[in-house]
């Protein structure tokens, strides 16, 4: 993927396309970037495209739909974007496209955590990731995805499961523009679960990242998170408020609704703390304006229940319970247990401090039996959590012991093969031997007969002398045993089944048998046994009809081949 580094640079590019097809395929495929840098430039220039003429490539359209929903889903324009996601579902499974299918799913899995339905968006984006798509990148922000949803779950042990899973992708193929965003996935990870260092050390890892790929829009975002760490540790100061402008000003850059409200909650938290309430009120407000024109739930549960702190503040007690009562209906809609239950606790307090002690009684009934639900659901979450991290960790063991068997398999075949080869040439050895040694007895011959043309004298004395020369090879038996010894490592087996199976074989047959199993040539086989070539014919011929061998049956192949009663090796 090429990243362009300015948008004339992509203006120019484009002017050069010579069709509405190319210039979609540009932006699509070439920039792809845009998306995630820069997502209202995509909008933006995506509609001119569009504009210019209608679109007839359907494929094309339905990832061009695809896409653009996936930059409303940045701007946090969420009811546009599920328009535009309707229409690339509907293509991509009429064309059964899985790259666009599992595109589709990862911004629909993003649209349900935006709705903070979770488990809805883990069941998306793990049917995305069983599509299994070469594209590292998709595997990677699906499983980054996953870990969101886990997080907000409550599922951290998985969360972590998953974003390490796609740290490991990285690791074996870097893809672009998501190192940045795991490591704030991992910063909220350990915020939510009150680990702010940690928390802190994973959001300025973002914030590096952010820079080394030149994504400003993320780059927002990470600060964003920074200074929400450090409020919930207890450590705003002078830096952070220019942290939270610099997040202001590139919010407003993109055009990032999102981050801009975000920003607004920031500031008027901090100028709670300080007893600016007016400020507070007016940050708090810019907030609600953007969550409700954005369609943005659970931005606008926070600064509803934001602006009932503010009024709390400065004892304005009905306005507190009026704007904190408007917060339960929403929270309830949004399904978030933790934040209702701050709600009921607020509710009470409220009612507690104007008197109605009627009223904060009932909310503090609800509170406890909220925080009652939420203990014992807690405690189903943790075993769960704790038997998949049994369950994990017991897959991984499976998956080393099944390694380490296939280590232990290849190490004994490796093993066996150099038995198998140190035998093979041990046995060649043997073979050569007893070829020598049959030419020393052909020598021998043709000297006695040479010595019985000689006088009697002479004859005795070269007699005795090849009596010494032939008690020398007089370990012929043995040689045969040692043989045999060799020929077994290499056949094993092949010899005891020969003699069961074809009892009526002589011992030289046998042999005969043994050396066509080694592949040698009657030649050679004529040599080491000291016969005549029409010999070896010969016990080819009552070999074949002692085993039973019909005319069109190699004796060569049966003898190569298992016989019936030879056992398998060890």
């Amino acid at each position: 993927m090429r990243r362009y580094s300015t948008a004339a640079e992509v203006d120019t590019i484009l002017a050069g396309a010579r069709s509405l097809h190319d210039k979609l395929s540009l932006v699509l495929d070439e920039d792809r970037s845009l998306v995630a840098a820069n997502p209202q430039r995509f909008v933006d220039l995506a509609d001119s495209l569009v504009g210019e003429t209608a679109l007839d490539d359907r494929i094309l359209g339905a990832r061009f739909r695809c896409n653009r929903a996936g930059a409303l889903f940045k701007l946090a324009r969420y009811p546009e974007a599920e328009a535009d996601l309707s229409q690339a579902f509907t293509v991509a499974e009429q064309h059964d496209d899985p790259i666009l299918l599992v595109d589709c799913l990862y911004t629909s899995g993003l649209l349900s955590l935006a709705a903070c339905k979770p488990q809805d968006a883990i069941a998306t984006l793990t049917r995305g990731i069983s599509l299994n798509p070469d594209c590292k990148r998709r595997g990677v922000r699906l499983r980054e995805s996953i870990g969101a949803a886990h997080i907000m779950r409550g599922e951290y042990y998985l969360a972590l499961a998953a974003l390490d899973e796609a740290l490991a992708m990285i690791r074996e193929a870097p893809v672009d523009c998501t190192l940045s965003s795991i490591y704030s996935t991992i910063g909220i990870l350990y915020g939510f679960q009150e680990q702010h260092d940690l928390a802190l050390e994973y959001f300025d890892l973002a914030l590096r990242a952010c820079r080394a790929e030149h994504n400003r829009r993320a780059e927002g975002k990470t600060l964003i998170n920074i200074v929400a760490s450090r409020q919930a540790a207890g450590s705003i100061g002078t830096a952070s408020l220019s942290l939270l402008d610099e997040a202001r000003a590139i919010a407003a850059q993109y055009k990032d609704q999102d981050s801009l409200g975000r920003v607004a909650l920031l500031y008027s938290t901090i100028y709670i703390a300080e007893g600016n309430l007016e400020r507070a009120e007016a940050e708090c407000a810019t907030a609600l304006h953007i969550a409700e024109s954005a369609g943005i739930p659970e931005l606008a549960f926070h600064s509803r229940f934001q602006n009932a702190v503010i009024r709390a503040e400065s004892g304005r007690w009905d306005e507190a319970i009026a704007a904190a009562s408007a917060c339960i209906e929403l929270v309830q809609r949004l399904g978030l247990r933790r934040d209702e239950l701050n709600t009921l606790k607020n509710l009470s307090h409220y009612h507690e401090r104007k008197g109605d002690h009627e009223e904060a009684l009932c909310y503090m009934k609800k509170s406890f039996a909220l925080q009652f639900e939420l203990n014992s659901e807690q405690t189903q979450q943790t075993t769960a959590q704790m038997q998949a991290r049994i369950d994990l960790e017991s897959a991984r063991h499976q998956a080393r012991l099944a390694e380490a068997e296939t280590e232990l398999a290849r190490l004994k075949a490796e093993r066996l093969a150099t038995q198998v080869e140190r035998a093979h040439g041990e046995i060649t050895a043997k073979v050569l031997h007893l070829s020598q040694k049959n030419d020393v007895l052909r020598e021998l011959q043709q000297e006695v007969k040479n010595a019985l043309q000689l006088e009697k004298h002479d004859m005795r004395l070269q007699l005795r002398a090849l009596i010494r020369k032939i008690a020398n090879h007089l370990d012929d038996d043995r040689t045969w045993t040692q043989f045999e010894e060799q020929f077994s490592l290499l056949h094993p087996g092949f010899m005891q089944s020969l003699a069961v199976a074809y009892s009526k074989l002589t011992p030289t047959e046998r042999k005969v048998c043994a050396l066509i199993r080694l592949q040698l040539g009657s030649q050679d086989i004529c040599r080491i046994l000291g016969i005549a070539a029409r010999s070896i014919e010969s016990y080819r011929y009552r070999i074949r009809k002692k085993m039973g061998l019909q005319s069109g049956e190699d004796l060569d192949a049966v003898l190569r081949e298992p016989l019936r009663a030879e056992p398998e090796p060890a």
